[in-house]
């Protein structure tokens, strides 16, 4: 949807104020499958997609690349740069676990046996925007050196794939709720088939602690070994805007738990 507030009210006359949204779409890696358990191929996966490419064809540059499903204003996350689109790291990281890039496509023989990265890729076409970026991460692994067969499907058969498991990759999407858990991406029944006994441990001891600054450092944890071993990327999600008068000043930074953030510090100007 290319509609924008300019095309309900104009230009001019207020002031806006955008923040990311709660729609957050990855894509699933699934840790049981022979080359996916390796951590190495994931990586070099997770930086051979260009997200922000993807955003600016897609959504004309209207959605937030997203680093991690917290990244929306929970105070448990604690940004970790990351440059997701890295060519160079995604060749080096496949070259040093030994894989060579011939015909196109990076291969690697193990014990006289030839194995080649190519994988499916589910994608539910209801979701024309969705199938859209699966078709650009088609494109973008492929000229990497990574072959994907692109499987296109109803939402009865999509739910067949999740239920089954038996896909290499899958589209996925979630609705973050205002009270976030992890569980969805990291404990049982996971899209990415994914086991961490370090991030289960550290989501059941966070249940119980109130401590602020102790949460951010727990969650910290689970952030570092993602980045480690991207059992999932993160892709996109929505963006919000917050439209205000432009005599209102203070600190106005929205977020998705409370749009009236800060509002304490708010006040009209000449008041």
């Amino acid at each position: 949807n290319t509609l924008t507030v300019e095309n309900y009210i104009g230009t001019i006359g207020f002031n806006k104020i955008d923040c990311k949204g709660r729609e957050y779409d990855y894509l699933a890696l699934n840790c049981k499958k022979e080359l996916l358990k390796n951590s190495k191929v994931r990586n070099a996966i997770n930086y051979a997609i260009d997200t922000q490419g993807i955003i600016n064809k897609v959504f004309y540059g209207r959605y937030y690349e997203t680093k991690f499903p917290l990244d929306y204003g929970n105070f448990a996350y604690s940004f970790i740069n990351e440059n997701n689109y890295d060519l160079e790291k995604a060749k080096k990281i496949l070259k040093d676990d030994g894989w060579t890039l011939q015909s196109k496509v990076w291969q690697k023989n193990e014990n006289g046996i030839i194995k080649q990265l190519r994988f499916n890729l589910i994608v539910n076409n209801s979701d024309e925007n969705r199938k859209k970026a699966a078709e650009l991460i088609e494109k973008q692994l492929e000229n990497f050196g990574i072959q994907i067969d692109l499987i296109v499907v109803d939402d009865n058969v999509y739910k067949t794939y999740i239920d089954n498991k038996n896909y290499d990759m899958i589209m996925a999407g979630i609705y973050n709720s205002t009270t976030p858990s992890l569980s969805t991406f990291f404990e049982k029944g996971n899209l990415s088939n994914y086991s961490n006994s370090e991030i289960k441990s550290i989501i059941r001891e966070s249940k119980d602690i109130s401590d602020y600054n102790l949460l951010q450092e727990k969650y910290s944890k689970i952030i570092k070994i993602y980045q480690e071993e991207h059992p999932f990327i993160s892709l996109y999600r929505n963006k919000n805007t917050l439209v205000y008068s432009p005599s209102i000043r203070g600190t106005i930074s929205p977020n998705n738990y409370n749009i009236f953030y800060n509002i304490e510090t708010w006040y009209k100007k000449g008041i």
